[in-house]
């Protein structure tokens, strides 16, 4: 059986065929990011995922906006935004225009763990948008008896929880997307036309920030010139998130004590139970 040896991070990023190769790559090499595979696909997904950020704005300086830092708190909270700014314009001026996919990047001050007493209600962020917790977990992920499922958790008892399997191909991934789809609707259901997904997944964050306008200029394809993994699921997040006037993506940490995440995982795992 063939195996695939991944490098994420090390002297030269890429897919090895045997050991040896790999561990020349890796040995001695500071923060190296390695995993052996039994797919080619997993190998790649894990380098996507994985592979060290580069932090760059949108090439194209004539469609995006300029990226504003404001200074973070000196404490070990490193949650950030990254904000999709897809907005439509009210007024009836020729001049007015609908910008799609077109992502700014701001960080704010580190955000408090939420408590279980905020969350009699829906919680907003500091510019009135309304706030959900999304999560995917996956049982088996990789392996023919997968069980994968999402959690999507807005308020202590809100009827808009949600806690169910996903259709087709089982993977903590898809998950993930699926259950950012599925609260992007619910809040287009209630009119709401702006949001902030809390999410743990490094994966979304970077795919829908980075990784996403990449693809959509280069047509769907990764650098290797494959197909990107996941396409039809990622087209139908994109397709929803055009629809809102604006989106956030915050980033928390997993497992650090915040109520809405926990929440959000517990409502995930219990679905794949």
């Amino acid at each position: 059986m063939s195996s695939y040896y991944a490098v994420a991070n090390g002297r030269k990023q890429g897919i090895f065929d045997n050991w040896n190769e790999c561990e020349q790559q890796v040995k001695g090499y500071k923060n190296a990011r390695f995993k052996k595979f039994k797919t080619k696909s997993d190998a790649e997904d894990f380098i996507e995922k994985y592979k060290p950020s580069t932090s760059k704005s949108v090439s194209n300086m004539n469609l995006a906006p300029k990226i504003s830092t404001k200074p973070t708190a000196d404490n070990n909270n490193n949650n950030f935004i990254r904000k999709n700014t897809s907005i439509n314009q009210s007024s009836s001026s020729n001049n007015d225009k609908k910008t799609n996919g077109i992502f700014s990047k701001e960080k704010y001050r580190p955000i408090p763990k939420s408590r279980k007493n905020e969350f009699h209600t829906i919680r907003r962020d500091h510019l009135n948008n309304p706030i959900v917790y999304t999560d995917g977990a996956c049982m088996n992920n990789g392996k023919r008896n997968a069980k994968a499922g999402i959690g999507v958790f807005w308020a202590i008892d809100h009827p808009d929880n949600i806690t169910r399997r996903i259709d087709g191909r089982q993977t903590n991934n898809r998950a993930e997307i699926e259950a950012a789809i599925v609260a992007i609707q619910i809040a287009l259901k209630n009119n709401y036309r702006t949001l902030n997904i809390y999410t743990d997944s490094k994966f979304m964050i970077t795919s829908m920030t980075e990784w996403l306008p990449k693809w959509k200029r280069n047509g769907w394809k990764l650098s290797t010139g494959e197909t990107v993994k996941n396409k039809q699921d990622f087209l139908r997040l994109d397709e929803e998130l055009n629809k809102m006037d604006r989106l956030i993506w915050t980033k928390v940490r997993a497992h650090s004590g915040d109520f809405g995440n926990e929440m959000a995982d517990k409502l995930a795992t219990d679905s794949i139970k």
